[in-house]
């Protein structure tokens, strides 16, 4: 996609420096996709940061900084309005809809993601830019499970290699809750090993030395701790992570280390101080 013409840039956690952006074309987007967005913690840049990014994007001089600062980990993607060829590929059914709304198939050079009636992303992970087109008739009340299922399976694959491993679920007070996808209404937390932080739509928060990650299971009638390998078990099959050929080695290697170092515990229940944190950003509603 051009940089040229009316574009809005966002960031993911500007104030961490996060290096992962998105750019929206100026037709089709208002403010309450803003405002979506912004409940994922994607913060617009100034008008002046804008007029830098694109200009050192056109200059090449943003992935000549990205590669003298030892990070090849950035992502920007460009967000459209699907053309009408494009958008009856999103909508058509598929053979490879046999596993639900999303698919994902191999194009050798790059892979097409596709969440059926919502959008498609193609991406390269040797590229910095990816891209994702959403359908024209996208409605914020009706699709936002859609759409958040969609922006959280992009940033699993951008942030896996960041050492960050995601998961479908919510904060906790002192941990995390981690669901199957509809139960946590498509939301996603990121536990990054490497800093000790998970990243999530409330925010962000220190894993302290009484982190523990919770599984609900009501079958159980007492609380009890999970093995190492049943933690183990558990998080890959929980992971947001989507891949033809399973988790990458960096996914692998967060996975493992969780769970050699952190408590899994099965519970029966949701009690209260288990309920999902619910702090939205500061002057941007959350998800409804």
């Amino acid at each position: 996609m051009a940089t040229t013409g009316n574009y809005s840039i966002f960031q993911f956690f500007k104030e961490l420096g996060v290096p992962i952006y998105l750019r929206l074309e100026g037709e089709g987007f208002g403010p309450d996709f803003f405002n979506f967005l912004r409940s994922l913690h994607f913060e617009r840049l100034s008008p002046e940061e804008e007029t830098k990014f694109n200009k050192d994007q056109e200059s090449g001089t943003f992935n000549k900084k990205i590669s003298n600062e030892g990070t090849h980990f950035a992502r920007i993607l460009d967000v459209k309005m699907a053309g009408p060829l494009v958008e009856r590929k999103i909508n058509l059914g598929l053979e490879s809809d046999i596993f639900g709304q999303e698919s994902l198939t191999d194009q050798g050079t790059y892979k097409l993601y596709r969440y059926r009636g919502t959008g498609l992303i193609i991406y390269a992970f040797q590229n910095t830019n990816w891209e994702l087109a959403l359908v024209s008739n996208l409605d914020l009340a009706r699709d936002q499970f859609a759409l958040r299922v969609v922006f959280h399976r992009f940033l699993t694959w951008v942030l896996a290699p960041m050492g960050m491993c995601g998961f479908w679920g919510h904060f906790t007070n002192g941990g995390i809750v981690i669901r199957r996808m509809k139960e946590s209404f498509g939301e996603a937390v990121f536990v990054d090993v490497l800093s000790g932080r998970i990243f999530g739509p409330s925010g962000t928060q220190k894993i302290t030395p009484q982190f523990q990650i919770y599984r609900l299971d009501q079958t159980v009638k007492n609380n009890h701790a999970m093995t190492r390998e049943e933690l183990a078990a558990f998080l890959f099959h929980s992971t947001s992570y989507m891949d033809m050929t399973g988790p990458s080695v960096p996914l692998r290697q967060g996975i493992m280390w969780m769970a050699k170092v952190y408590r899994g515990i099965i519970v029966n229940q949701i009690s209260r101080q288990l309920s999902p944190q619910k702090e939205a950003p500061k002057n941007s509603p959350g998800p409804t």
